[in-house]
């Protein structure tokens, strides 16, 4: 969980809100995970909601075996849908496209099964019609 901020390809402004995501995975060494990881982010502002989502394989590398720092880079998929309920009617668009991630954190292990993770993450989504960028500042709950 976290807060995130969404700009959009020629827009100087950008959307906060709070975000969300869900990993999996497993060791390929003591250095090396390789994953899964989906999340989000969204925003509801005048009857106009706004939802940018992804989901990515993601590779962790740890800097040190023992340690907690690591650096992340991912591809998959990237969602964008706008839907709108103005007017007693309803629009919903969707776009979906290339996604990409990029990030840091550091695993903060308590109890040898569970950790917290404070990240920081850049996630790209590339469409037919633009691009999006999410900046995502969480802290995640482990459980190995």
């Amino acid at each position: 969980m976290g807060g995130g901020s969404l700009g959009f390809e020629d827009d100087s402004e950008r959307e906060s809100s709070f975000t969300g995501y869900f990993k999996i995975g497993g060791a390929l060494s003591d250095k090396v995970l390789l994953g899964a990881e989906s999340g989000g982010w969204a925003k509801n502002e005048g009857g106009i909601t706004v939802t940018s989502g992804f989901l990515n394989a993601v590779a962790y590398v740890y800097l040190a075996p023992a340690g907690g720092f690591f650096l992340k880079g991912g591809l998959g998929v990237a969602t964008l849908e706008a839907e709108s309920s103005l007017f007693g009617g309803s629009f919903t668009a969707t776009e979906t496209g290339l996604g990409v991630t990029l990030g840091a954190g550091y695993d903060i292990g308590f109890g040898g099964r569970f950790g917290l993770t404070p990240h920081a993450d850049f996630h790209y989504g590339g469409f037919e019609d633009g691009s999006t960028n999410l900046i995502r500042i969480g802290l995640g709950f482990n459980w190995y």
